[in-house]
């Protein structure tokens, strides 16, 4: 009597590991996405400038992005075009396999300029560019989802720049759409 030892061949977790400022770090990834693995890398505070950290570590996996809004207060108009190559090669050296590229979304925080949105425009045009010439980022455009006028939509947001879980429900159906 011999005996067979049947191995299964379960499909692989499907991962997503989250990277960005406060907006990922506030959100209920387990909750959004309760069929995958989520690993959530949101930093309050941080800037395009933090994906240096990230250069290279993700080989093959897929990530979501969101980032941008900390950097606001330092980009020009004569920056503008620099700032958005930057971003899009510093997310481009983590190596995943997949990237999901959320625009940036509109503000309406206190301390904003008037403009700010019009920047926000702007900025989310020059980085969709960028993002055109690379096969595995897939940009999604919440920006026109989130403003109504030149502001964020308030029921989407607590103070003006952080999201209420409405919006964290919408930022999640356009991930679930857009996946691969």
């Amino acid at each position: 009597m011999s005996i067979v030892m049947l191995s299964s061949c379960e499909e692989e977790d499907k991962r997503l590991t989250f990277i960005g400022d406060s907006i990922v770090a506030r959100w209920d990834l387990e909750v959004s996405f309760p069929s995958y693995v989520v690993e959530n890398k949101g930093v309050s505070g941080s800037g395009i400038a933090s994906f240096e950290n990230y250069a290279h570590k993700f080989l093959g996996e897929d990530i979501v992005v969101i980032i941008g809004t900390n950097d606001l207060g330092r980009i020009t108009d004569e920056t503008k075009a620099s700032y958005a190559r930057k971003y899009v090669q510093q997310i481009i050296a983590t190596d995943a396999h997949e990237i999901y590229l959320y625009s940036i979304l509109p503000r309406n925080f206190k301390s904003d300029s008037p403009t700010v949105n019009e920047k926000i425009r702007e900025l989310n045009a020059l980085i969709k560019k960028e993002a055109e010439g690379y096969a595995n980022i897939v940009y999604i455009d919440a920006f026109t989802r989130f403003i109504n006028k030149d502001k964020i939509e308030m029921q989407y947001s607590y103070d003006g720049l952080h999201l209420s879980p409405y919006g964290y429900e919408i930022l999640s159906e356009f991930l679930i759409s857009n996946l691969k």
